[in-house]
């Protein structure tokens, strides 16, 4: 599959540049293809498909999910295709950060589709499977460790595994878990406070802070949620700004041995220098025929999101990389053996007169044995595939504006589009808009009065 990031890199000129369609075909790669398609289209403007494609993936999740977020069931477990060969076996993983997303950016497709009733069912979904997610990441992890036995002190004292723990700790400093996505947690905050629920509003709020201390778009939502009111014939507006893409995995590789031993370790990971902030981009500045201006600020860094789910699962990725080596290097001990006896027989006169059987033994051992260490370095790699159409950052901006129809100016960087804001009292209108590599931004706005 070539790659979609790559496929937006297009000129100017050109509104709808995509052709390229990935094929969400039933097998281990279904659910990352519905996902990036899903993504492709709502980037380009297309949100009946796009929300055609994420409701294939959330059932595609729902079917294939038994409830493990880490990934426990293929630990030590898999096709033969995994044991022999490496995890691009196995089916993409069902994870909580690619679901909470799933469901976060669908949820915008219905408010530019006016599906007021499915922009409830999204956000209800988003915050039921966050909850049930924190608690079987948390049971995941222990069945995980009881799963590794003896072999969870030969990983946490890896070297390999100790050293990719140190290249992301830096990267997810603070978060508790993948689930932390300040991101989904505004949307719900948003929508409780909508629907006139202010102490789940709060709450969301709340945990926002915690993952996001002192940011004024969390701090305006709770003296929302806390009685402070809005002027009268005034409501609000909430401008949700992505940017960037999020980083890809990278392979940790090396390998050492001889003729007879031969050891691949081909481990996924985030790079250091991905974890630094993003600054390609800018933040979006919002400004009316009116005057005044507005600018975003950063509210969510995907990237460290997506690490804290790679490090969720790496305990398990590493026992099937000690799984694997431990079983090739096994078959391939058999085979030197077998070498080193026909050799032995061979120099000692042991066996038939000839010499047949022991040259046999001999040479099916080295073959074998060759064999084995080249399908070791051949068969090991890294299995690097993850969402990259997902933004890498989201910035946010909240304030009040009487009501109307009012023509906004959205500016960041160099580009610049305009959307018109319907503006009802007492009401939320919000403003999704995103940066494309083209050079434009994309954007519609949404008045939430008739959400329920």
């Amino acid at each position: 599959m070539r790659s979609l990031k790559t496929q937006l890199s297009l000129d100017e000129d050109n509104d709808v540049p995509l052709t390229y369609r990935a094929e969400a075909q039933d097998g281990k790669n279904a659910l990352l293809a519905l996902e990036e398609q899903g993504r492709l289209d709502q980037l380009q403007g297309r949100y009946r498909e796009s929300a055609e494609s994420f409701l294939k993936a959330m059932d595609f999740c729902a079917k294939r999910d038994n409830g493990a977020i880490v990934s426990v069931s293929d630990t030590l477990k898999g096709s033969l295709a995994s044991t022999y060969g490496n995890d691009l076996s196995l089916d993409y993983p069902v994870t909580a950060f690619d679901q909470m997303m799933l469901y976060t950016l669908d949820s915008f497709n219905r408010l530019a589709l006016g599906e007021w009733d499915h922009f409830g069912v999204d956000m209800r979904n988003l915050e039921t499977w966050r909850n049930e997610s924190n608690e079987q990441i948390q049971r995941d992890i222990e069945t995980l460790n009881a799963e590794l036995g003896d072999k969870r002190e030969k990983l946490t004292s890896d070297s390999a595994y100790k050293g990719l723990m140190e290249k992301e700790a830096q990267f997810v400093a603070g978060l508790k878990r993948s689930t932390d996505n300040a991101y989904a947690l505004y949307l719900i905050a948003l929508y409780h406070e909508i629907i006139g629920d202010a102490s789940n509003a709060l709450k969301a709020y709340q945990d926002i802070e915690r993952i996001k201390p002192g940011h004024p778009a969390v701090k305006a939502g709770m003296d929302r949620t806390k009685g402070s009111m809005l002027d009268a014939n005034t409501g609000e507006v909430v401008v949700f700004f992505e940017e960037g893409f999020i980083p890809q995995k990278r392979d940790y590789r090396f390998q050492y041995g001889g003729l007879f031993t031969t050891v691949v370790i081909d481990l996924p990971y985030y790079s250091a220098f991905d974890s630094l902030p993003y600054e390609d981009g800018g933040p979006m500045v919002i400004s009316g025929s009116a005057g005044g201006l507005v600018a975003t600020k950063l509210l969510c860094d995907l990237a460290p999101l997506a690490v804290k789910s790679h490090e969720e699962r790496l305990r398990g990725i590493v026992a099937r990389q000690v799984s694997r080596t431990s079983i090739k290097a096994i078959t391939r001990g058999i085979f030197s053996g077998m070498a080193l006896a026909g050799a032995y027989c061979l120099a000692n006169g042991i066996g038939d007169d000839r010499g047949y059987t022991q040259t046999a033994l001999l040479a099916v051992g080295i073959a074998g044995s060759i064999g084995m260490g080249i399908m070791a370095a051949a068969t090991e790699q890294a299995d690097l595939r993850s969402w990259l159409l997902l933004p890498r950052q989201v910035q946010i901006a909240r304030f009040p504006m009487k009501e109307g129809k009012h023509e906004l100016t959205l500016s960041s960087a160099g580009m610049r589009t305009a959307v018109t804001a319907e503006v009802k009292p007492g009401q939320k209108t919000i403003i999704y808009c995103t940066a494309l590599p083209n050079k434009k931004i994309n954007a519609f706005s949404a008045c939430t009065d008739k959400v329920k």
